[in-house]
């Protein structure tokens, strides 16, 4: 069964199999006040990978995500989710198409982190699925290490465990595609890595998920593609080994940068080159 929302019944997602295409943007352009935020972005996720989106500050990040979520309207260009235009869904629809962690978390009201995390289910409420929404909470609680939490009120936690019971709230959402605005940004080196294993597992059972990162080890270490934003446009697009190269991030991030194979697992390393610490600090 499932409710009515103003004399229309909301269209429940069908299941997505492995490599479907569930985000597809094109041509996104963004002008505020004049400046260009957005140049013709376009971008495709499918269903089982990780895309990281990376790029200095300023670069367009988190308005190409809040783009593709169909929560910013853009000037031109398109996004599909599901395989129908953002704009085509109710906000009903879309929340049971695709989940979004923001980079600000704000909540008015004093609600205890149970109750924060089972708004996540509430897009599932009175329809076949809200039979799962005990396991789900309980898996996003578990994954987000937020158990001796469930009683606290959530406006009285720090900034790292709000991060996390708000990434616990995204995860018991259980949609094909998962967006997240720097996950990472409030936490300890303990918990990001917590985090992007989460991503990776999502990603494992045939979740797409969509990563803004500053982090480029991380992204490096945890994403199937990068996607390098420069001044509002896609710069690179590929995997990790592809497109993180010494030459084309030292060039977008304007500092020079280093890559290399970690010498036990191989792993793709990054860091800046810091030769000159002790001269820069003498003047």
């Amino acid at each position: 069964m499932t409710r009515m929302i103003f004399g229309a019944t909301p269209r429940v997602p069908s299941p997505v199999e492995l490599g479907d295409v569930v985000l597809s943007a094109k041509d996104l352009s963004v002008t505020i006040a004049g400046n260009t935020i957005l140049d013709k972005v376009s971008l495709e996720v499918r269903s089982g990978e990780i895309v990281a989106l990376v790029g200095p500050n300023g670069a367009g990040k988190s308005t190409l995500l809040a783009a593709i979520t169909g929560d910013r309207d853009c000037d031109s260009g398109t996004v599909e989710i599901g395989n129908a235009p953002a704009s085509e869904w109710t906000q009903l629809e879309l929340a049971m198409r695709r989940s979004v962690l923001l980079q600000r978390i704000e909540m008015s009201f004093p609600f205890a982190v149970a109750e924060v995390i089972r708004m996540g289910r509430e897009p599932w409420r009175n329809t076949d699925l809200e039979d799962e929404d005990d396991e789900a909470m309980a898996w996003a609680v578990e994954a987000t290490d937020v158990g001796h939490l469930l009683d606290r009120s959530f406006t009285t936690l720090s900034g790292g465990e709000q991060a996390r019971a708000a990434l616990a709230r995204t995860l018991s959402q259980r949609t094909a595609l998962l967006m997240l605005d720097e996950p990472t940004a409030a936490l300890d080196i303990a918990h990001q890595e917590q985090v992007l294993r989460v991503a990776r597992e999502r990603a494992r059972l045939g979740d797409a998920v969509v990563v803004v990162l500053h982090d480029l080890a991380l992204a490096a270490s945890y994403s199937d593609r990068v996607v390098i934003l420069s001044e509002g446009r896609v710069v690179a697009s590929g995997s990790p080994i592809d497109v993180m190269t010494d030459e084309l991030l030292s060039s977008v991030y304007g500092c020079r940068i280093e890559t290399m194979a970690h010498p036990r697992t191989g792993a793709l390393l990054i860091f800046p080159v810091r030769d000159d610490v002790d001269s820069f600090a003498q003047g």
